[in-house]
């Protein structure tokens, strides 16, 4: 039996989806759970209303914004978040259909913001209001810790998602709800989009890299080759070519008596059917360099 491990396949779609499908549904569990145990009602304070819905898309904007920032900033820790982002889920998000992306954005906004701002922070909230708000941003800042400074910005994300549900006269859950998912869904949208636009440009460099070895190839015609391809008595090769060619072929130089007015300088081929030596020799020396 061979000790090789054999390489990881890849993810399909459907494992991607039913993978994160589990694990956010998986929160939704646990808070329902801890909540009937610890008598906390996860979605007490989660109620339907339009005016809720739409304060909810409007606080997406100052998330956005930061999102946007984050791309167009040249700093190198959202560099690498950004890097990170395309390079984990870019490959997945690109086989997604528009409804499967949908499905994922509403999955982790309802999930997540029921376990944090719906069971934690009310259970917390019975011990100290503060306390409760950092007790549940820093948690909800760890849970995203992918790097140091991605922590940092979703527990700022947390603080504002938890003072939105406070815009209302009475605190409804909907608002991080629908401000979260609404977010998750641009941001992958714009993962996706940097994903296609990074592959793109390594295709056409690939192109490009073999476009110009191509031309150079074809450009490039060897010295021997092309003096075996002319007749021997046609054959006249510049002083500085045949000099780059000294220190190869040292022992086989000799100045020949050319055909023409004009004197040149000749190579002459190891090869037995190159044989070409019928002119008169002339002294012996090396080509001027």
């Amino acid at each position: 039996m061979s000790n090789k491990t054999r390489p990881s396949e890849p993810l399909t779609l459907s494992q991607f989806l039913v993978g994160a499908g589990m694990f956010e549904g998986g929160m939704l569990l646990v808070a329902f759970a801890l909540g009937f145990l610890m008598k906390v009602h996860p979605t007490a304070e989660l109620q339907w209303s339009w005016k809720s819905f739409g304060i909810g898309i409007l606080a997406t904007v100052p998330m956005l914004l930061l999102l946007v920032a984050s791309f167009l900033s040249k700093s190198n820790g959202l560099n690498q978040i950004r890097i990170f982002l395309r390079d984990l889920l870019g490959p997945m998000l690109d086989r997604c259909r528009l409804i499967d992306i949908i499905f994922l954005s509403l999955m982790a906004g309802i999930c997540e913001e029921v376990l944090f701002r719906g069971f934690l922070f009310q259970w917390a909230r019975g011990i100290n209001a503060t306390f409760a708000i950092m007790f549940v941003n820093v948690l909800f800042g760890l849970a995203h810790a992918i790097t140091p400074l991605y922590a940092w910005l979703a527990g700022l994300t947390g603080l504002y998602l938890t003072a939105i549900m406070s815009l209302e006269s009475k605190p409804n859950l909907l608002i991080p709800i629908t401000a979260h998912s609404a977010y998750d869904l641009v941001a992958f949208l714009v993962v996706l989009w940097d994903y296609r636009r990074n592959r793109a440009n390594r295709m056409a460099n690939t192109e490009d890299e073999t476009d110009v070895r191509e031309t150079a190839a074809s450009e490039e015609e060897p010295l021997k080759c092309s003096m075996r391809s002319i007749p021997p008595t046609e054959r006249k090769v510049p002083p500085t070519a045949l000099s780059d060619q000294r220190d190869c072929h040292p022992s086989y130089w000799r100045l020949l008596q050319p055909a023409s007015e004009k004197s040149c300088w000749l190579f002459r081929s190891r090869s037995a059917s190159d044989n070409f030596l019928t002119h008169q020799w002339q002294p012996e020396k090396r080509p001027p360099i």
